[in-house]
């Protein structure tokens, strides 16, 4: 059976006014605002205008990072944001009734850190970086003082106190460097990927009141009948109301420089309680989608999801329907003049049930489609 078929992707806007290339780009909770960043050290905020396809950047946040600003990422609450950098700190930026300020800076990694997400409460951030090491962050009430919180006066000014953060556990498990993490979007757990060519499901121990390696998905790990034969770029959950069962798996795709996706499935394992994660296992592998290496993947609440690679291209894969394969539906060359380093479908769904997805590229530029 043939997958639906699907309109390439349009190309609705560019947003240019970085100066260098962009890494990442990441839509607010409520999809209204696109914050940006990359290696002119700056994150950028873009709302949509009142005329059609038009957006406008209304904020610039700068001078809280000496290198590449590689990651941003928003708080559910839409009003902190925060945002990993090549300085081997970790901003995270709060809106206050008339800017946006620093109201913490993580210290931790040796170097580079590589990426940053925040669990679906609020509470947690996963950090990690070149030191091959993964952090997990805990935010602190504000103002209650105490432990080795980390924090900022930062907030003086407008008589704010700063945010406090507690370093809740550091993980040594990776063999290279890491390059992402990424919370499950309902359930306390979350993935780290690595040059080591693995993926690895860290979830909380109560019991020990520390932070386990659940899970490790590799090659060599699975009697080299599955996983990655690379680096492991990114990884994506598929966003829960996206799946047409209501009794469907968890899944998670993966993307890596051996050009190939991998949609991984998971039920929960026998005899496991609720804080165990669910086990993961192939459910598909598809190969040589990209001409070089798959950078950057997420999934839409359509239920379709998008890759972008080094090869300048961007990728869109749909199921034909339940129990069928995914398939590569739609292809877009020079998507960018340079690597395509991130793709992030917007949280809010058209009308007309299309997706809003943003790219980024080696070329400074950030460009909105729709699918």
């Amino acid at each position: 059976m043939a997958a639906h078929p699907t309109a390439p992707p349009q190309l609705l806007a560019t947003l240019s006014g970085h100066t260098d290339r962009v890494w990442c780009v990441s839509w607010s909770p409520d999809g209204t605002t696109l914050a940006s960043c990359g290696a002119d050290k700056t994150i950028r905020l873009w709302t949509r205008d009142t005329a059609p396809n038009t957006w406008t950047c209304k904020v610039i946040l700068e001078d809280a990072h000496e290198r590449t600003v590689r990651r941003v990422a928003w708080f559910p609450d839409g009003t902190k944001l925060a945002a990993a950098s090549f300085d081997g700190t970790v901003s995270v930026w709060r809106r206050t009734a008339s800017t946006w300020e620093v109201g913490a800076v993580l210290e931790g990694h040796e170097n580079e850190v590589k990426c940053v997400d925040v669990d679906q409460a609020g509470v947690f951030l996963a950090t990690c970086g070149r030191d091959k090491t993964v952090w997990i962050w805990e935010l602190m009430d504000v103002g209650s003082g105490g432990g080795d919180a980390m924090d900022t006066d930062a907030g003086a000014d407008e008589g704010l106190q700063p945010l406090e953060f507690e370093c809740a556990d550091l993980k040594r498990g990776h063999g290279g460097d890491v390059k992402s993490v990424v919370w499950h979007p309902c359930q306390p757990f979350f993935v780290s990927t690595s040059y080591d060519d693995s993926i690895r499901v860290w979830a909380h121990d109560p019991a020990r009141d520390e932070w386990r390696c659940a899970q490790e998905l590799a090659d060599t790990a699975s009697g080299g009948s599955a996983g990655h034969k690379g680096t492991v770029w990114n990884a994506a959950f598929e966003p829960m109301p996206a799946r047409r069962d209501a009794n469907a798996e968890c899944r998670l795709a993966t993307c890596s420089d051996d050009r190939g996706v991998i949609v991984w499935s998971a039920t929960a394992a026998p005899g496991a309680t609720a804080d165990d994660p669910p086990q993961f296992h192939v459910q598909q592998s598809l190969a040589d989608v990209h001409e070089r290496s798959v950078l950057s993947i997420d999934w839409s609440r359509t239920g379709v999801f998008a890759t972008g690679g080094s090869d300048d291209a961007i990728c869109v894969y749909r199921e034909a329907g339940l129990n069928h394969p995914f398939e590569r539906v739609a292809r877009v060359e020079h998507a960018h003049e340079g690597d395509v380093n991130c793709v992030t479908f917007c949280p809010a769904v058209g009308e007309d049930g299309s997706a809003l997805m943003a790219t980024a590229g080696d070329d400074k530029m950030v460009r909105l489609w729709t699918i």
